[in-house]
């Protein structure tokens, strides 16, 4: 039969299928038969064998001995000096699993490989933005600083400085000491005016200015009339030192009289101060709180 890998013509004068030499054999085995006696292959066979060298011709070299394998799958299973070792089907079969277990080996390798890229990548992200994070701290710190040191530049050179010192050490109010402090100190400044030359200011700062109270004191009417007041000798010398001390400190006086001699980093400071006294003088002779009307 055609199906059985030989046409009818190869069998004509070899078998006898109804009376020939194989007697009672069926018409399959009695080709099968043939065939072996001829020593050939089937077309199934020689397919199988011909897919068989194509996928295992390159990795059988690496586990089968030479001669053994002799460039022909088909003889190792005779095995050495022609031991059969395993049948076809088996060998088939561990062939198939043995590559298979490449084919897994691979791919864990490639996946071992892309996941090693993939924490790498990760990592190599996380560095970059953990530096860019640090960069941006420094940053903000070194503003901070820089802000901060420009703060303490402008209070030492406005005089705040030696106000907040003042006012870390302060101790109750003397009033016999501190007005004679205040005296003295207006007067050593109306000398520094007077010796002054013409064209150059004395850039006076915040502890430059004769202040009524001495550093750290609020200016109340109390505190201040408990100064300023010091030793009156009756109710027209209160109104006679009430006056001057108007004068002195009336905020559009005492910029003319010493505007022109002030520092310009300590003049906004100081002129705050000065409207402070003079509040606290009104309402010392009106009888209010300071920043009241009569």
């Amino acid at each position: 039969s055609p199906e059985d890998g030989l046409p009818p013509a190869a069998l004509e004068g070899e078998v006898d299928w109804s009376k020939g030499i194989l007697g009672g054999m069926g018409a399959r085995e009695a080709v099968e038969h043939f065939r072996k006696m001829r020593g050939g292959r089937s077309a199934e066979e020689e397919a199988w064998q011909q897919r068989l060298r194509e996928e295992c011709s390159s990795d059988m070299e690496d586990w089968m001995p030479e001669e053994t394998y002799a460039g022909d799958p088909g003889t190792y299973w005779s095995g050495v000096g022609g031991a059969t070792t395993e049948t076809e089907d088996e060998w088939a079969d561990r062939m198939w699993r043995e590559m298979q277990e490449k084919r897994r080996q691979k791919a864990a390798a490639e996946t071992s490989a892309f996941t090693s890229a993939a924490a790498a990548a990760r990592a190599k992200e996380q560095a970059a933005a953990a530096n860019a994070f640090r960069a941006v701290e420094s940053e903000r710190i070194l503003q901070r600083e820089k802000a901060k040191d420009a703060e303490w530049r402008r209070k030492a050179s406005s005089g705040e400085l030696f106000v907040e010192a003042a006012r870390a050490s302060l101790g109750p109010l003397e009033p016999a000491v501190a007005h004679a402090a205040y005296k003295a100190s207006w007067e050593r400044l109306m000398v520094r005016l007077r010796m002054c030359p013409a064209g150059k200011p004395l850039r006076l700062g915040v502890q430059d200015v004769a202040w009524p109270l001495p550093e750290g004191h609020a200016y109340t009417k109390d505190a201040l009339g408990d100064v300023l007041l010091y030793g009156v000798q009756g109710p027209a010398d209160i109104k006679a030192r009430l006056r001057e001390e108007l004068m002195r400190w009336h905020p559009d006086k005492f910029s003319a009289r010493l505007g022109y001699h002030l520092d310009a980093a300590a003049t906004p400071t100081i002129t705050q101060r000065v409207k402070e006294v003079s509040q606290a003088l009104t309402a010392l002779m009106t009888g209010n709180a300071p920043g009241t009307q009569s």
